[in-house]
Formats: C-alpha cells, sequence, structure tokens
C-alpha cells in the first residue's frame, strides 16, 4: 500500500509499504481518506519523544473493513453492523 514514511525528523517520503495483515482479534481497513493532527506534525518536527523513526503516521483515517480476524467482532465487518 502507499503511505507517508517519516524517515527523521524532518525527513517524509510516499512509499510503497506492506499491507497489514489481521491477527486474531483485529481488523483491517483499507483507508479511504487520511487527516493529519497536531501530533503527526510534532513527530515530523522530532517533538514528540521517543519517537520510533521511521514511522508511518495516520491514526485519524475512514475506511472499509477488508479483512477480519477469527476473533474479531463480526458485526464490525462490511454490510453486517448497524
Amino acid at each position: 500500500m502507499r503511505a507517508i514514511v517519516l524517515d527523521r525528523p524532518g525527513a517524509f517520503r510516499v512509499a510503497e509499504v506492506p499491507d497489514p495483515a489481521s491477527r486474531p482479534a483485529e481488523i483491517v481497513v483499507r483507508v479511504e481518506c487520511c487527516g493529519i493532527c497536531g501530533t503527526d506534525l510534532h513527530i515530523l518536527a522530532g517533538e514528540f519523544p521517543p519517537t520510533p523513526y521511521p514511522i508511518t503516521p495516520g491514526h485519524e483515517f475512514a475506511g472499509i473493513v477488508v479483512a477480519r480476524g477469527a476473533q474479531a467482532a463480526a458485526d464490525l465487518t462490511e454490510g453486517t453492523g448497524p
């Protein structure tokens, strides 16, 4: 998948990274849109120690569930929720 990778403070790139796989109690979401928050900007500026560079930011997103681990709640999969 395509993602932003912060290699070190002040340095980022767009890169192909491995697609995530769901663990037993997790889901995988195909991101349709993603925002950048203040924390991401502080990480880019090197103001959020101890950040484990390289890091792929992006915890503010919306998307579609595309995979579900065997122990993940069934109502989280596409088409079965409320």
